[in-house]
């Protein structure tokens, strides 16, 4: 059943495919625990969704809350956009590919210069991704303690991003600044 105003599906069904996500992402991430706290890594994408649910001013479709959930399995796992696409459809593969990161290597240039790089492609990605490129930096920024020594330079690449990045949501924007 399709709700007319919003297209979302029944909520069972939503809530369904943003489980069989969290799955598919615990299973990527299996080997994977964040940095600071050691926890397993599907806790970041589970984080980042609940941000994005719970603090996002305007519409949050089933594809982002999936795409939310599945942002770095590209990026940081042995999946391929293609594999995203056959699990979770196009649209879902579309938003995974907008906020995976491309410059990674050196041959990119040093940190700054592969960060200045995806600033300009993040700052032309779609609204939707970029309101969960958001959610994610605010994930990002939550768990890091305030005595890492990265804390500073993550704080100084996350400002120069959201001054490009401004599509998104412009309450989780707020909260990202």
């Amino acid at each position: 059943t399709t709700n007319r105003a919003s297209g979302l599906r029944k909520e069972s069904e939503m809530t369904k495919q943003v489980n069989r996500a969290i799955i598919f992402a615990a299973t990527a991430h299996a080997e994977q625990s964040r940095k600071y706290s050691g926890l397993p890594y599907v806790t970041h994408c589970v984080d980042v969704l609940k941000i994005l649910t719970d603090k996002s001013s305007t519409y949050v479709s089933e594809a982002m809350q999936i795409a939310a959930v599945l942002h770095d399995v590209v990026e940081d796992c042995d999946v391929s956009v293609g594999d995203v696409r056959v699990a979770f459809g196009h649209e879902v593969a579309l938003l995974v590919e907008e906020l995976t990161d491309v410059y990674v290597g050196p041959e990119h240039g040093n940190r700054e210069a592969r960060k200045a790089l995806e600033r300009v492609r993040l700052s032309r990605v779609s609204a939707d991704a970029q309101t969960i490129k958001y959610a994610d930096l605010i994930s990002n920024w939550n768990d890091m303690p305030d005595e890492a020594d990265f804390k500073k330079v993550f704080e100084h690449e996350k400002n120069a991003l959201l001054e490009t990045m401004i599509q998104g949501d412009p309450a989780l924007l707020e909260i990202a600044k």
